[in-house]
């Protein structure tokens, strides 16, 4: 018999060393790590989708006027994928994860080529079609691939492997590993002061455009593990923190997480953005 086998996502879940966001920039071993952090918004510089290898799921490229697979070395179909940037937070700190094909349409409920065909009708100005805004403050377990590229390159972006925001799942994660959860009192409460100082820095700190266009980029498609189709509504909670105070000595890259192949491209690094900060406050119990 060949092949991996794949191991029940709840298992998956509660059996993978788990870490904080501060952990996982912080970490200087390779492997497979399971975050617990909410998505706080959508990084649109990198798109939301590529054209992907219909056999190994590597970007495709036109050479010679025909479509070639660099990973698989030869001519090949092509098929839309999703490959989406978004941010994330814990108490801890923010970075980026990369979310490729079911790991986005098992929440949005839709594929890649119905979002293409409906973006000509519907209000582009997001740089992304809005069905993906139904991710952002989501609650979720991440199953996070720490590669060569992290470690060696300092890139803040981290695929991932799988997901779940199923709230049993959920639950049974953070009682496992004494998880405190802010009460939703003290949460609407932190969000106030939080968004009354945002709006106060707003007015004196000028906003910087563009980024550096030093980046390093991977052939994209992971092995995705699994059928994660575990959904239920998390409400929404917000932490008391400085959202990027861990990742400044990180850079961006987009990245494959099985690591199989670099090649170098230009692109734009990824600049920590003003957002409606939509996290929880994770403590650890004495």
């Amino acid at each position: 018999m060949s092949g991996s086998l794949i191991v029940p996502l709840a298992d998956d879940m509660m059996n993978t060393k788990n870490m904080t966001i501060e952990d996982l920039i912080e970490s200087t071993d390779l492997g497979n790590v399971i975050v617990f952090a909410s998505i706080c918004g959508i990084e649109p510089e990198y798109g939301w989708y590529y054209d992907a290898c219909t056999k190994c799921a590597g970007r495709i490229t036109i050479v010679a006027g025909r479509m070639f697979c660099p990973r698989c070395k030869q001519s090949r179909n092509a098929v839309p994928r999703f490959k989406l940037h978004v941010q994330v937070m814990d108490t801890t700190g923010s970075t980026s994860f990369i979310l490729f094909d079911r790991n986005v349409s098992n929440y949005v409920g839709r594929s890649v080529q119905d979002l293409i065909d409906a973006q000509g009708q519907g209000d582009n100005s997001l740089g992304y079609p809005a069905d993906l805004e139904v991710l952002v403050g989501k609650k979720m377990l991440f199953k996070v691939d720490i590669t060569n590229g992290n470690l060696l390159h300092n890139w803040r972006n981290y695929g991932v492997k799988r997901t779940s925001d199923d709230a049993e799942l959920i639950q049974m994660f953070i009682k496992k590993h004494n998880v405190k959860v802010i009460e939703d009192d003290d949460e609407a409460a932190a969000i106030d002061v939080h968004v009354t100082q945002e709006a106060a820095l707003a007015k004196e700190v000028p906003t910087i455009e563009g980024g550096d266009s030093n980046m390093i980029k991977s052939l994209e498609g992971p092995a995705i593990e699994g059928d994660d189709s575990n959904k239920s509504l998390v409400n929404q909670q917000d932490g008391e923190l400085t959202p990027c105070s861990k990742v400044g000595g990180k850079r961006s890259a987009d990245q494959d997480v099985s690591d199989v192949a670099i090649v170098a491209e230009v692109g734009e690094r990824s600049i920590n953005k003003p957002v409606k900060l939509k996290s929880v406050k994770i403590e650890k119990n004495p």
